[in-house]
């Protein structure tokens, strides 16, 4: 019974938070689901009191209840009223000064830099005026790749002040841009700026620390690699934002691999598979600590996008349950991840494209992997052939509703690309970390690693550019609304209840 609570408040919060960033807020009907909380609570301990009779669908009501109206409170709260803050000086030329409070960038043609305004003076036929103080105003500006900045770095910036607009997708899918910014706090933008360096402050002195570690290593591997070998490397190893070109990402995302060119969840349990190998000779609670910490730090050191923290926290979870001699309950992990991150940031839930690409994917790991295997259990296990084609249909399956979605296409070539591709992706990071350090003492040391990592990651690249290539590699899916997506997981899920009718759903 504590299980099935445990799943009903975490779904019941999610469900509450999800509501309400798609309907206009409404704190009356937020009391009135409260009410009825209380009401099946009360009703809960009446029969238990009275008639000695333990009606468990009561609590269970009682605390979704509640749990459904405190996401939509959350999700509430979330919404600061910080659109307003410029309103005045949207379309207008201003002068800003601030920080650079993240990572940039750095795209093919442009830098996008998250400034934290201190103050914006707006100007006036060539006179400046109304200067005013902004404390933590998140303005995303725009510029020309060059000249490059840092984390830290304390800036003057000169354009018109805009608010983000929507726009259409390639395959004509409405991207809500607005609500994409909006849930790292960013309601404003400033496009074609011009950008000038002020001071280099340094920023937080951790996270400083770890991107310069960052850019040591990328720099390393540009040093002994050549592109685009080296943007992929430094993309799968430590998340590295150098771009590759937007005719090879079309073609990672026509094979159905784009996932491998940023660091997602699988690289990510990678890494954190080797930090606690390397830390395993330690005494138990000293070998938790030390791998914990390096699990944080290399999460700050690749930008802890939403599917970076969900695997760190499953991480540092697996880890303390070693630990203390329990079970690890991964599917339990899942959920407790994926709550903590949206009780800190609700809106990521329904507004960050990651998060739910990586929730649904592990979940399709976690439920629908062990019924695929099933139907396949005549695929050889050699060379983990088996578990890299069930993986990869498991997760296909589980996130295409969402994929047609968002991005009205689907690819028909990701099973193989994929099977062909993600064996070779831990020796990737090991050849291409290896290449990486070596370069600190020359490049002939690091001549034989960045051999191995070159002839892997031209295989990989070869396996995407030959599939890419192939007629209807991808296929366009359009009018794939909301209502087709929430039709379509119904459906999974009535089929899994199914299919487990006779067991728990979770365990």
């Amino acid at each position: 019974m504590s299980a099935n609570l445990l799943y009903a408040s975490i779904l019941s919060f999610g469900t509450g938070i999800f509501a309400y960033s798609l309907t206009t807020p409404s704190a009356s009907f937020l009391y009135f689901v409260w009410l009825l909380g209380f009401t099946f609570l009360g009703l809960y301990w009446a029969r238990r009191l009275i008639h000695g009779r333990n009606v468990r669908v009561f609590i269970l009501l009682g605390v979704s209840l509640l749990s459904f109206g405190f996401g939509g409170g959350r999700y509430m709260l979330s919404e600061d009223g910080g659109e307003s803050a410029l309103g005045g000086m949207v379309g207008k030329e201003v002068i800003m000064a601030g920080t650079v409070a993240r990572e940039p960038d750095t795209r093919e043609n442009s830098t996008r830099l998250v400034v934290v305004a201190d103050s914006v003076i707006l100007k006036a036929r060539d006179k400046e005026t109304d200067i005013k103080r902004y404390d933590r105003e998140k303005i995303l500006v725009v510029a020309s790749p060059f000249p490059e900045f840092e984390y830290g770095d304390f800036v003057s910036v000169k354009g018109k002040l805009e608010k983000p607009e929507n726009f259409k997708t390639e395959s004509n899918k409405i991207f809500d841009y607005n609500a994409y910014l909006a849930k790292e706090g960013i309601y404003y933008v400033i496009s074609f700026a011009d950008v000038s360096l002020v001071e280099r402050k340094g920023g937080n002195f951790l996270k400083s620390g770890l991107y310069s570690l960052k850019h040591l290593l990328i720099g390393n591997l540009e040093k002994v690699l050549p592109e685009p070998h080296s943007s992929l490397a430094s993309g799968v190893l430590v998340g590295g934002k150098n771009s590759l070109g937007k005719e090879l990402e079309d073609d990672f995302r026509v094979a159905g691999i784009i996932h491998i060119i940023v660091l997602s969840g699988y690289n990510i349990m990678i890494v954190a598979d080797y930090i606690m190998k390397f830390f395993s000779f330690l005494p138990r609670l000293g070998g938790l600590w030390a791998a914990s910490v390096g699990i944080v730090a290399f999460a700050i050191m690749t930008g802890g996008s939403a599917t970076v923290v969900r695997a760190s926290i499953m991480a540092i979870l697996a880890l303390v349950a070693r630990s203390v001699g329990r079970i690890y309950l991964v599917n339990r992990a899942l959920f407790v991840a994926g709550f903590a991150m949206i009780l800190h940031n609700p809106k990521i839930l329904a507004f960050d494209f990651s998060f739910q690409l990586s929730f649904l994917a592990t979940l399709g790991l976690i439920h629908l992997a062990p019924i695929v295997e099933k139907r396949l259990s005549f695929i050889t296990r050699k060379y983990n052939l088996r578990e890299y084609i069930v993986s990869t249909v498991a997760t296909q399956i589980i996130v295409l509703p969402l994929i047609l979605y968002r991005m009205g296409e689907m690819s028909l070539v990701a099973v193989p690309v994929n099977a062909l591709v993600l064996f070779f992706i831990p020796w990737t990071m090991l050849a291409s970390f290896l290449a990486s350090i070596a370069a600190f003492f020359g490049g002939v040391i690091a001549l034989p690693f960045s051999f191995v990592a070159y002839v892997l990651i031209e295989y990989e690249l070869k396996v995407v550019e030959v599939f890419a290539s192939l007629p209807y590699a991808s296929v366009e899916v359009g009018g794939f609304g909301v209502y087709a997506m929430l039709f379509a997981y119904a459906i999974y899920i009535v089929g899994y209840w199914y299919s487990k009718r006779r067991h728990p759903i979770f365990r």
